[in-house]
């Protein structure tokens, strides 16, 4: 049986792989650099982060020419570019630097456009199956009254996916929010953009670095300020995952449904919450081409080996993109029969420390951890 320190140095290699890989990945986005294989989800990628960045450039923008408006040295034309929404500014410019290359972005932008493509997938499969479904992909009755054997919604859950029927926007463009993205990527965005803009506004007019620097630190502060605010309404928004059940005892028939509808956000939210880990992590374990994260947090939590099988086959065909994966999903099982239980519980409790805590023992390389 594989011990917790195993598990360890496991993880951890597969960790180092993963920024390795992120970051060919972001390199190919940013300036077309070749990549072996080539990766089929770099033009989703390009357009999630495009996204981000104009989203973000805009509410800084708006903010700046508010305050310089103000100001007798600011030219009209500035004022008029920066009100400009069809205008991208600081793409051009980050683009060719290695800001972007910030190991926490690449990942949240590769992971969404997995997430994006996978529930594209699963729609499309569904849609081909319509004429003879299974009792797994058939449409599915009154969330209030389910089929028999198949495991009932909680109520909340139920609102959230009635609210996700009105997102439509959700499929159709493969968004990553600001809102999504932990607070330090956010407040480091918003200092990137700035950056850049200011670098632009220098390059284009004629204006006092002083002012134009006071007012873009001014408008920064001012929305990071706002965002750290906390959002009273996110309890009372059904659309929110954040909203979901608290519930450790999840019906794993349940996120094996969620998968196969394409549920892939309310999937990863559930299962956070089953397992007590971060969203974040949880994402990656889903989308990992060997499915080891999730073969140990399925034993900790007691997810029965074919249940597993069922979660694993779905991220493994969504890292594969259509390739056949019975000899992995067979090596994720096989994997998951040799892990000790108290090993894989340990696992999880080291995973749910301070994400610092964690870097920090990484960097000194010290896995001698042990079960008390």
């Amino acid at each position: 049986m594989l011990s917790l320190c195993d598990l360890v140095r496991i993880t951890r290699k597969k960790s180092a792989e993963g920024r390795r890989q992120r970051f060919d990945t972001m390199r190919a986005v940013c300036w077309g650099a070749r990549l072996e294989p080539i990766i089929e989800d770099i033009a989703v990628m390009a357009e999630i982060i495009r996204d981000l960045v104009h989203e973000t450039e805009m509410s800084i923008r708006l903010r700046l020419a508010a305050r310089l408006a103000e100001r007798a040295e600011t030219p009209d034309a500035l004022l008029m570019e920066l009100g400009n929404e069809a205008l991208e500014i600081a793409h051009a410019v980050l683009a060719q630097n290695e800001s972007l290359l910030d190991d926490e972005l690449m990942e949240a932008v590769q992971f969404r456009a997995k997430e994006y493509q996978l529930s594209h997938q699963v729609l499309n499969d569904r849609r081909g199956d319509a004429d003879a479904p299974d009792d797994d992909m058939a449409p599915a009755e009154d969330p209030a009254s389910p089929a028999a054997g198949r495991p009932p919604l909680p109520e909340d859950t139920r609102d959230y996916l009635a609210a996700q029927t009105q997102r439509l926007d959700a499929l159709r463009k493969p968004r990553l929010r600001r809102q999504d993205i932990g607070h330090g990527l956010n407040r480091r965005l918003h200092w990137w953009v700035a950056a850049a803009l200011r670098r632009h506004i220098m390059a284009s007019y004629e204006i006092p670095t002083v002012t134009l620097d006071e007012s873009i630190e001014d408008a920064v502060q001012a929305i990071l300020s706002n965002d750290q605010t906390p959002d009273k309404s996110t309890t009372d928004d059904p659309s929110s995952p954040r909203r979901l059940s608290t519930q450790s005892n999840t019906d794993p028939r349940l996120l094996v449904r969620l998968l196969r509808d394409g549920e892939i956000t309310l999937f990863i939210s559930l299962f956070s919450r089953m397992t007590g880990l971060r969203y974040r992590l949880v994402r990656r374990f889903l989308f990992e081409p060997d499915g080891v994260g999730l073969a140990i947090a399925c034993k900790a939590v007691g997810i029965a080996k074919t249940d597993f099988a069922s979660i694993c086959r779905v991220g493994l065909q969504a890292a594969a993109r259509g390739v056949a994966v019975d000899d992995e999903v067979a090596g994720a099982v096989n994997l998951f029969n040799h892990i000790d239980r108290d090993a894989a519980e340990a696992m999880l409790c080291l995973w749910r420390r301070d994400q610092e805590y964690l870097n920090a023992l990484r960097l000194l390389d010290q896995p001698s951890v042990r079960i008390d």
